[in-house]
């Protein structure tokens, strides 16, 4: 199978289509080149590389078709076919017996033929006495050696019977090995379907993320990454003015407010970095700080001449008594 290649991913909204490009592009490939179910590209359904099944069983083969087959180490194929020859070399030892058999039975007819001569012929009878015997003897080996050769065609033929045994038995573990691959390969499909939903979840989870921080523009948005109206609570970095802007659903305000400088209520006004500065800001002068009279006038360069106090009651006013009166001339 030809490999595929998978576009790369940018930023910006366009992320989405991206995405969705390439799952829709490895769904294909599963679809038509590795779970076969339609090759559209009409390639060839071969396997380029290995199958590591980790020890686990290819179950529900129909048919198994191959050039050689191994179980544990042995070549069941170097089997099959040293049964074969076993049973070849069988056969021929059996057609040879059969062939010797015949020759040991047209000998003995010969035998027979011999006899009757020699009863029939007392001058040849010594001579004929003696081919029969010799025609017998001969006869009795080729007996024994069809004999022989049969046992051994026996013998063949057993070693291949128990051959074929062994060939089922194989054919039997592989057929178990094959539906174990097909159970394995089940369940990787199970995987694929989980993780695609997972990417699924991380998406929408990055949508919207992305419609609510936009990041970083020169001039403020008018629509989220995707081209949508913008959303309660969105932000975005202003890049000319260094600040983070946040939208209210109608304008866009900065989203915080820097506290260098600021004063703290709790510091009582203790913490200006200049309390004259401060008083001439405000519109007070250095009177705002005097807490007696006299440094009053002396600030001022007057004197009072004259203070003429009306009595209340004939006392003098005290703590939280008023003056009916006081007049100060002005010099």
């Amino acid at each position: 199978m030809a490999k595929i290649t998978l576009p790369s991913i940018g930023g910006g909204y366009a992320t989405t289509t991206q995405l969705n490009a390439a799952f829709t592009q490895l769904q294909n490939e599963f679809q038509n080149k590795v779970l076969y179910r339609n090759n559209t590209s009409a390639e060839s359904n071969v396997m380029e590389n290995d199958i590591d099944l980790n020890n686990n069983d290819l179950n529900n083969v129909a048919l198994v078709d191959c050039d050689t087959l191994t179980v544990a180490g042995v070549s069941l194929t170097t089997q099959v076919a040293a049964a074969a020859a076993s049973a070849t070399a069988a056969a021929a030892s059996a057609a040879a017996a059969a062939v010797s058999a015949s020759n040991a039975s047209s000998s003995a007819s010969s035998a027979t033929s011999s006899a009757t001569s020699a009863t029939s012929s007392a001058t040849s009878a010594t001579a004929s006495a003696a081919t029969a015997t010799t025609q017998a003897s001969n006869a009795s080996t080729s007996a024994t050696n069809a004999a022989t050769s049969a046992s051994a065609a026996s013998s063949s033929a057993s070693g291949a019977s128990t051959s074929a045994t062994n060939a089922a038995s194989s054919n039997s573990s592989a057929t178990t090995q094959a539906t174990n691959a097909a159970t394995s390969a089940s369940s990787a499909g199970t995987a694929s379907a989980a993780a695609a939903a997972s990417a699924a979840l991380a998406l929408a989870a990055y949508d919207s993320f992305d419609d609510r921080y936009l990041g970083p523009y020169a001039t403020a948005p008018t629509v989220d990454n995707d081209g949508n109206p913008l959303v309660g609570g969105a932000l975005y970095f202003d890049s000319v003015g260094g600040a983070m802007k946040l939208w209210t659903g109608t304008v866009w305000v900065a989203a915080y407010v820097s506290g260098a400088g600021a004063l703290v209520a709790a510091n009582n006004l203790s913490d200006v970095v200049s309390a004259p500065t401060s008083r001439s800001n405000l519109g007070l002068g250095s009177l705002a700080v005097l807490n007696n009279v006299s440094t009053i006038l002396s600030v001022l360069n007057r004197s009072i001449a004259t203070i003429s106090v009306t009595l209340t009651n004939g006392n003098l006013p005290v703590t939280n008594r008023s003056l009916a009166t006081i007049n100060v001339p002005v010099i």
